[in-house]
């Protein structure tokens, strides 16, 4: 899995000398003549421009600047309170909050680039091992639920 998300990233996001294209979902944005401005876009779509804005000072996708994109884009979806709630993103700012989201980006991607991995963990043992701390604890597990199931939004065929 660890390498089919890393692999999946690196295949979205497209950097050239002049822009950054990230694709993160196949999503039409359809404005139907009644919508109002406040109508809320799929997340797909919301979560791919922070990402996008997030990408735009990187040049290639590594498991340094993957971590770093995916804290910033975390972090502007959070500044904006009229985003829908997200069961993963509010995970992944508690652990963010608790100063263990970047081991927790290259523990999860690991295997995408693992010399990567293992030049950061030689410099980084600390930092992995709180997270390793903080993320075997039964009481930081991610609790889903039917309250907090996230369903992706339907995308038009």
């Amino acid at each position: 899995m660890s390498q089919l998300l890393y692999d999946g990233y690196k295949k979205a996001v497209k950097f050239t000398d002049k822009n950054t294209t990230v694709d993160l979902c196949q999503a039409f944005i359809i404005i139907e003549k009644d919508s109002k401005p406040n109508d809320p876009l799929p997340f797909c779509v919301l979560y791919s421009g922070y990402f996008a804005l997030a990408s735009v000072d990187k040049k290639e996708i590594n498991l340094e600047t993957l971590s770093d994109i995916r804290r910033k884009a975390m972090k502007e979806y959070f500044k904006h309170k009229s985003n829908p709630s997200n069961v993963l993103l509010n995970y992944q700012k508690i652990m963010e909050d608790k100063n263990v989201f970047n081991a927790y980006n290259f523990y999860l991607f690991q295997i995408g680039d693992k010399e990567g991995f293992e030049n950061w963990l030689t410099n980084n043992k600390i930092e992995y091992e709180k997270f390793v701390d903080w993320y075997t604890n039964d009481t930081n597990s991610l609790k889903i639920n039917k309250k907090n199931l996230y369903l992706s939004d339907p995308l038009p065929k």
